[in-house]
């Protein structure tokens, strides 16, 4: 099996993240992965309806709206924490039918 750098694997149970590229499990140097997280104001594409926002609705409630018509994608979403929200969570808002995409962007207020 074949591996490159960037991979998520999984070994006695912890995921780790290749840091080198390699050919084998034998010669790869390994980090801890940690799961992405999130936060209200975050910025997503989904493929087809371009860029929405991540908003908080409710003291633990989010959802994504949309920056170009302010529609909502689906209902509000219930979630641990505003300020990390994870990649089960996210998939929960999408509603399970929107492929949405972390631009790396952030909200700058205008």
């Amino acid at each position: 099996m074949c591996y490159k750098m960037g991979d998520v694997i999984t070994v006695g149970g912890s995921k780790y993240v290749i840091s080198d590229s390699v050919h084998t499990l034998s010669y790869m140097r390994l980090v801890p992965y940690v799961e992405p997280t999130y936060k209200i104001g975050d910025i997503f594409e989904e493929a087809s309806m371009g860029d929405y926002i991540i908003a908080r609705v409710g003291i633990k409630d989010v959802l994504f709206v949309s920056l170009t018509g302010g529609n909502n994608w689906t209902n509000p979403v219930t979630i641990v924490d505003p300020y990390s929200i994870t990649l089960d969570e996210i998939k929960k808002m999408s509603g399970d039918c929107g492929e949405f995409t972390y631009t790396g962007k952030k909200y700058d207020g205008s």
